[in-house]
């Protein structure tokens, strides 16, 4: 399957203070008869979420808007980013957790910049091969 890739004229890099790392989804949790719960894993669902935000100027918006609204569909689709390994940067399918919806968007620095900040799902290369 053919994967839309980041913009280039986007930066890929997140703002340091917004990135964080989940290494695995929220369990299932099943309430047992006795009142306790026990947590159940998915197997094969070894997805990570990562936060990112990043500060667009009005063109870099401009281009991100594009991207979100015509080439993923509203943030429906997955693509390709740079994603932080922690020790490179990795090429990997990612989606937006909720689409479009689970976008912020805030005007800073007085109205110079945009920082727009999602959570990311990230899909594991063995599930789903990236071809270089």
């Amino acid at each position: 399957m053919a994967y839309a890739s980041w913009p280039v004229a986007l930066p890929f890099e997140c703002e340091a203070a917004a990135f964080t790392r989940r290494p695995y989804r929220e369990m299932l949790e099943t309430e047992m008869e006795g009142g306790n719960s026990r947590l159940r894993f998915r197997p094969g669902d070894n997805v990570e979420t990562v936060t990112w935000a990043r500060r667009f100027t009005a063109d870099q918006y401009a281009a991100w808007r594009s991207f979100l609204s015509g080439t993923i569909a509203r943030g429906t689709a997955r693509f390709l980013m740079p994603i932080w390994n922690g020790a490179a940067y990795e090429v990997r399918v990612v989606q937006i957790v909720g689409g479009g919806g689970g976008v912020s968007e805030a005007v800073t620095g007085r109205g110079l910049y945009t920082r727009v900040s999602f959570s990311l799902l990230v899909l594991p290369a063995e599930l789903v091969p990236v071809s270089p």
